[in-house]
């Protein structure tokens, strides 16, 4: 009894990843960009995760950086499919103060590390929430979902679905919000 009472649990939390994750196919394409923006900014929830060596992370970790938050996981296709243009938003605007912090939902790091060097995926830091402390805290309904952190720290605006993170919609708000504080140096040189 108590063994079903675990599976019936662990279905009931799976679900919501499960239904998107398995309805999504890259040859349907990834609808125009959306984000949706908060009318006014959203405290960041007590949220914790790890690294890839085990050292305990939060949010305050990245104070003074825009952050893309990004939960997803390894079995989530459209994960997978925009796994590679969030690689390369890192690597084009790291120096201007991004920071894409790609947090694998309920896996463990040699899981997401696998993942990463077959899939090349380079600039990315490995972090995990084996605890789903991210999903409950920012209340996660599908995968991916991915959240837009200012340089003060609030919850700006919030994305569910995959998306082409590198397409000139997307990069326009992350450069919008880059600059939103102080124009930084390196941003058109990258």
């Amino acid at each position: 009894m108590y063994l079903l009472k675990i599976f019936f649990v662990t279905l009931t939390l799976l679900l919501p990843y499960q239904s998107y994750a398995q309805n999504f196919s890259a040859n349907d394409g990834i609808p125009p960009f959306s984000m949706d923006f908060f009318r006014k900014p959203l405290p960041i929830p007590p949220t914790e995760w790890f690294d890839e060596k085990g050292n305990l992370i939060t949010i305050d970790d990245f104070r003074g950086k825009v952050v893309l938050l990004n939960v997803w996981a390894t079995w989530c296709k459209p994960c997978v499919y925009e796994m590679p243009s969030l690689n390369k938003l890192q690597r084009r605007y790291k120096k201007a103060g991004l920071e894409v912090v790609a947090v694998a939902t309920e896996q463990k790091v040699p899981e997401v590390r696998t993942f990463f060097r077959k899939k090349r995926i380079r600039n990315l830091k490995i972090y995990v929430d084996p605890s789903r402390s991210i999903s409950k805290g920012y209340k996660v309904e599908t995968l991916p979902t991915s959240f837009l952190i200012s340089r003060k720290g609030e919850v700006i605006a919030m994305l569910n679905g995959a998306e082409d993170w590198f397409a000139p919609a997307a990069r326009k708000v992350i450069e919008d919000e880059l600059r939103w504080i102080d124009k930084p140096k390196n941003l058109a040189n990258n």
